[in-house]
């Protein structure tokens, strides 16, 4: 319900956002959109990151898009390094010179590597005690979505974007440094995220794909 008010939020926004520059003319779509991911920068973000991504337009109503992202050195709270890459191929359903609609087939892996230290206990009767271990995660993922993006004002070259969408995520995951007992019995408080961020095992499920963009598109 949310990703669906998302989506016609957005699209009301643009359509009064091009009715009040009704007097700019725009005779040619975007051929080349940069676009950033603002959600990715948010701090205590699940997986804060800097994320930038190249869209090319090829003929009427499909495109291409490349994305890569990164962790800088202290970004986050548990300084995690490593890389993200993305490849998505899109149709549009509606597009001219300043909407597109349509949808999206995505692929992407990520690379993740931290040291971190949580409270756990090795077995019955011992006291609680923080443990240092070494996290790595390999990620692969393949999204289906929707998108609805508009050049906004005047020229239409400012680029807003929102994408709704399910898929499956396939997680390979180890933990060094700890033992099964410590792995179980770790206490991350009241955050679920933490429990989410910090899983020693893998396997495969399913993921919900929210995305938001801006940027600027070059005609």
């Amino acid at each position: 319900m949310r990703s669906r008010l998302l989506l016609f939020a957005l699209s009301a926004f643009t359509q009064n956002t091009h009715a009040q520059d009704s007097t700019v003319v725009v005779d040619h779509p975007a051929k080349f959109i940069v676009k950033l991911a603002p959600l990715y920068l948010l701090n205590g973000y699940f997986d804060q990151s800097v994320r930038l991504s190249l869209e090319y337009t090829i003929g009427d109503n499909h495109s291409t898009q490349v994305e890569y992202g990164w962790y800088p050195k202290g970004f986050n709270e548990e300084d995690v390094r490593g890389y993200y890459v993305g490849v998505q191929l899109r149709h549009f359903f509606l597009s001219d010179q300043y909407d597109r609609t349509g949808i999206i087939l995505g692929f992407a892996y990520k690379q993740q590597h931290f040291d971190t230290a949580d409270s756990t206990w090795s077995g019955p009767n011992t006291a609680n005690y923080y443990q240092h271990y070494t996290l790595d995660k390999d990620v692969f993922i393949a999204n289906v979505q929707v998108f609805h993006g508009t050049g906004l004002f005047n020229n239409g070259n400012l680029w807003l974007e929102g994408a709704v969408g399910l898929g499956v995520r396939y997680k390979n995951v180890s933990c060094n440094g700890l033992t099964a007992e410590e792995e179980k019995n770790r206490d991350f408080g009241e955050s679920m995220v933490l429990g989410t961020t910090k899983e020693c095992f893998g396997g495969t499920r399913l993921n919900l794909a929210i995305d938001l963009k801006m940027g600027y598109a070059f005609r």
